[in-house]
């Protein structure tokens, strides 16, 4: 990291002297005035930071296949620099907010999210006051940063072209000499061009020992999570852009495809046509989650015991490697069915593995929000569908998300609730063809394992058998 700081604060210099016209340089002043608003240190751990993410997102579970590089193992340049700029841009809003004639920015935020969320009068009429204040205010305010594409690409293309010139990694060799094993320091990056549906595209392909690092470790242990659950009342949506999470604009709806989507969200925003779909949204938002305590203790013995059960994966894929057939170089039909064995086998380690991290990512973010009320700010779909923002971890996520989610606050179940409870019940053990009356005594004549199974969920015979045996 000190050699990417040494070529970013001497790029920061060069920056300084063109924007005091010491040289010519007319683009460099341009986006220099971005480039410099942050420490050399900083843009340097956002820098590694979000490459990482980037190359751990593609490439997870990928080591041990070819050495050849494969469209799993490549992120493209257009990518790549678009995330690491758009980091950096968080990162100057952030740090604008946090000085002192800006904190009012973020106290009527806060300020906003707690009126909707009181229980006060939040009709219309105060959403649209708020909207109008809204847009008065942001007009001067200097923190809010529009980057154009053109300082996006030249910031991105310049910071990854620095890590890909510092970043090494020790690669074993046998010396020609003398026959010895060693290690020396190569490039953990290389840059190459592609064509790809006709096209050349710039791409950037890790070195095979920083694919076998992120095949072995979780990455995720050092990358900056983002979207994650608000502990606080999501804003109140009151523009196409202002509303969610306190400190970061998202947009109302998900953009599919070209700006015509946006153009038409932008127009029926100023026309305040918008606002019964915000009220749907600030409903949802504002919903208090929790974490299962009970089901969270059962997910983690599961865990750590390395079986599979439910949405769980083992923790390693029990099928051994193929052996290579002895007429492996004689026989072409022999050679290629073992390849395409290798293939699955590889296939299959790589998905679990892919897997494994994916349910990991999920616990540990339960595991952070464990004794918290947590909300979720929700957004459109180009359809009208509202969903959570936070893509992870989610009460519309998989069986593993959804049964560690509880409401915060709870309500007694009514008789008819019961009836209900009991007709889910049977058609999640794949008694949904029956009728309800029959569900309701398939689950009366189970209710003492129903209760004992709600007891202990894992019990010990669960975890000690064999692994060969089928799951229940």
């Amino acid at each position: 990291m000190p050699q990417l700081e040494a070529l970013i604060e001497e790029e920061q210099e060069r920056c300084r002297n063109a924007a005091e016209q010491r040289t010519g340089d007319r683009v460099r002043a341009h986006y220099g005035e971005f480039f410099r608003m942050l420490d050399a240190p900083k843009i340097a751990i956002i820098t590694i930071m979000t490459s990482l993410r980037m190359l751990a997102n593609t490439m997870m579970g990928k080591a041990g296949a070819s050495d050849d590089h494969s469209s799993s193992n490549e992120v493209k340049v257009s990518a790549i620099t678009s995330a690491i700029s758009t980091a950096i841009h968080d990162e100057i809003k952030m740090e604008r907010i946090k000085k002192r004639n800006n904190r009012h920015i973020l106290g009527r935020n806060v300020s906003i999210a707690k009126l909707a969320n009181s229980g006060k009068l939040f009709n219309h009429a105060v959403r649209r006051a708020k909207a109008k204040e809204i847009r008065e205010t942001t007009v001067d305010i200097s923190w809010i940063d529009n980057w154009s594409s053109d300082i996006k690409v030249r910031i991105g293309s310049l910071l990854i072209s620095m890590l890909i010139e510092v970043a090494r990694v020790p690669e074993t060799f046998n010396d020609p000499d003398t026959h010895a094993v060693s290690k020396r320091m190569v490039p953990a990056l290389k840059h190459e061009r592609v064509f790809l549906k006709g096209r050349q595209r710039g791409i950037i392909v890790p070195h095979s020992v920083l694919r076998d690092m992120f095949a072995k470790e979780s990455i995720m242990n050092i990358v900056t999570p983002h979207h994650l659950p608000m502990l606080v009342p999501p804003r109140p949506w009151l523009a196409y852009n202002s509303g969610g999470y306190l400190t970061k604009n998202e947009a109302c709806m998900r953009i599919k495809g070209g700006n015509d989507q946006l153009k038409l969200l932008m127009k029926a925003s100023r026309e305040d046509r918008l606002c019964t779909v915000f009220s749907g949204l600030d409903a949802l938002g504002q919903t208090r989650w929790a974490v299962n305590h009970a089901v969270f203790a059962a997910v983690i013995k599961v865990w750590n015991s390395g079986i599979e059960l439910a949405e769980i994966p083992a923790s390693k894929v029990d099928a051994p490697e193929p052996k290579k057939p002895d007429d492996y170089d004689t026989n072409a039909k022999a050679k290629i069915e073992h390849n395409y064995k290798i293939n699955e086998w590889r296939s299959k380690r790589s998905n679990q593995h892919s897997l494994r991290c994916d349910c990991n990512y999920k616990v540990e973010i339960a595991k952070a929000f464990l004794n918290h009320p947590i909300y979720f700010p929700h957004n459109l779909d180009f359809r009208g569908r509202a969903y959570p923002i936070p893509p992870h971890f989610n009460h519309l996520g998989n069986d593993l998300c959804r049964g560690l989610l509880v409401f915060h606050e709870g309500r007694p179940l009514t008789k008819r609730g019961l009836f209900w409870l009991k007709i889910h019940l049977a058609n999640v053990v794949g008694k949904d063809k029956l009728s309800h009356q029959e569900r309701i005594e398939f689950v009366e004549a189970h209710e003492k394992d129903i209760l004992a199974s709600a007891d202990n969920p894992v019990p010990d015979s669960v975890i000690n058998q064999d692994s060969s045996a089928p799951r229940p």
